[in-house]
């Protein structure tokens, strides 16, 4: 199964904003610069992700996003799934078996494929965004400290080149 840059783009997105918001919110154009990616696309992306309730945005000079849950709760395959489905529900996407199918009812490999796509968003949210935090691999040299002094838990050490 393939990711497209909706899902790819959007964790980096919430990622940006965790490692960045420690001094107040964070501007798409900031990120992205950071992230090298289209600031329209972002805008496109953080409207879903402010609707669905994970951040929250603040107009004016010094506005831009911050996170409006704790990194604990949101759960990467939950992520995942509303940035390609455009819900938490299953839908007609990528990422979900189509409602309507004219062999539905006799196709043998259909439980196949919804056990995979099942599995896949188990996995993807036994991972939060906080885990990600916690991942040295996933932070840029001294991103974490800004990240984790936030959350009021000590960073890892990121490890040696």
């Amino acid at each position: 199964m393939k990711f497209t840059t909706r899902s790819r783009y959007g964790t980096r997105l919430l990622m940006d904003i965790a490692l960045n918001e420690e001094e107040g919110p964070v501007s798409l154009r900031d990120i992205a610069q950071r992230l090298e990616v289209s600031q329209k696309y972002l805008e496109k992306l953080s409207r879903i992700l402010r609707e669905a309730g994970y951040i929250e945005s603040m107009v004016g000079a010094l506005g831009g996003y911050s996170l409006k849950v704790h990194p604990s709760a949101i759960r990467m395959g939950d992520v995942v799934f509303l940035l390609e489905n455009g819900t938490h529900e299953r839908g007609e996407r990528p990422l979900s078996l189509p409602a309507f199918c004219e062999r539905k009812e006799t196709c043998i490999t259909r439980n196949i494929w919804q056990r995979a796509i099942e599995a896949m968003r188990d996995t993807l949210n036994a991972i939060s965004l906080e885990d990600m935090l916690r991942d040295a691999c996933f932070c840029p040299p001294d991103g974490c400290e800004v990240a984790f002094a936030s959350l009021g838990v000590p960073a890892p050490h990121s490890p040696k080149k």
